[in-house]
């Protein structure tokens, strides 16, 4: 790397994160970027665990976020952020060694190609312990496998590997702390409506440790389908007309049903059709609930 790399701040958000936290940080530890050219900023958002004991005992700083919800853990990140890029991982996440580097490299390129991209989504792959996380990996991560092609203009990129250029945030603002899902759907509304592009490039990599109870994965599908329902409802571009969003939920249950096998068939990852009816399950499940958010918010 140049002698002139920027600054990076990495934030992670952590709760009751005791199975991973030394793992994670371990991984960030180690890059191929210069490590005097970023910080590891962790946010503890008030674990009951012993996740804080974790980290005193390796000598690890961290900070506190007393307000619930990763939304806060990682405001609080970005103000206390040195770095010119921020980048967010969760901690069940593990990072390749040149991830730092990756990250920058792909705000340089893209950057330099269209001056309005200015957030980067890395790709994520899944740690699967068992024959759940597997079905997990496919309904979750298909469409940011490291497979998958560059997009120069991404709708939507989670915030489990995502970059962020500082000033995006004084333009506009940071996360949505009456979110407690559905966060990064609607922090990407915002930067859409600011003409901030957000791209997605593989090269990034990191790999997300999975779901592996059936409870746990229907359970994600529910929460998420009311995230997304909670971000479109409480958007930014004012209140949505209640019939269209009856409309967008209803016809996009057939695009979430498909959309995973169609990324996997772009992949040449056969395996999918093993896994196919309980990721068609945990899709139809996602996508009832954003008909259902969208019926009560359109009757109410």
């Amino acid at each position: 790397m140049p002698s002139d790399n920027p600054f990076v701040s990495v934030v992670i958000p952590v709760y009751n994160g005791e199975d991973y936290v030394s793992s994670c940080i371990e991984r960030l530890k180690n890059q191929t970027y210069p490590r005097k050219d970023y910080e590891v900023i962790v946010v503890d958002n008030m674990s009951t665990d012993s996740t804080r004991e974790i980290l005193e005992s390796n000598n690890l700083g961290y900070l506190t976020a007393e307000t619930a919800g990763p939304s806060a853990a990682r405001n609080v990140g970005i103000q206390n952020a040195s770095g010119d890029i921020i980048i967010f991982i969760d901690i069940d996440c593990f990072c390749d060694p040149d991830f730092i580097e990756c990250h920058v490299k792909a705000h340089h390129f893209h950057c330099n190609n269209d001056e309005r991209i200015q957030v980067i989504g890395g790709s994520i792959s899944g740690i699967n312990n068992n024959f759940i996380a597997v079905c997990d990996d496919y309904s979750s991560w298909y469409h940011y496998h490291p497979k998958m092609d560059v997009r120069e203009n991404a709708i939507f990129l989670p915030t489990a590997n995502l970059s962020v250029a500082r000033e995006v945030f004084s333009i506009v603002g940071g996360f949505d702390e009456n979110l407690r899902y559905g966060e990064d759907l609607a922090f990407c509304m915002r930067l859409r409506d600011a003409n901030i592009r957000v791209c997605f490039d593989p090269s990034a990599k990191l790999k997300h440790v999975n779901r592996t109870s059936i409870t746990d994965l229907f359970m994600h599908a529910v929460n998420w389908g009311m995230g997304d329902n909670n971000a479109l409802i409480n958007g930014y571009r004012g209140k949505p007309n209640r019939i269209l969003l009856l409309l967008n939920s209803l016809a996009n249950v057939l695009i979430y049903m498909l959309h995973p096998a169609y990324c996997c068939i772009r992949t040449k990852r056969w395996a999918f059709i093993i896994f196919f009816p309980f990721v068609a399950a945990h899709r139809a499940v996602f996508a009832l609930t954003l008909i259902w958010g969208a019926v009560h918010y359109s009757f109410t």
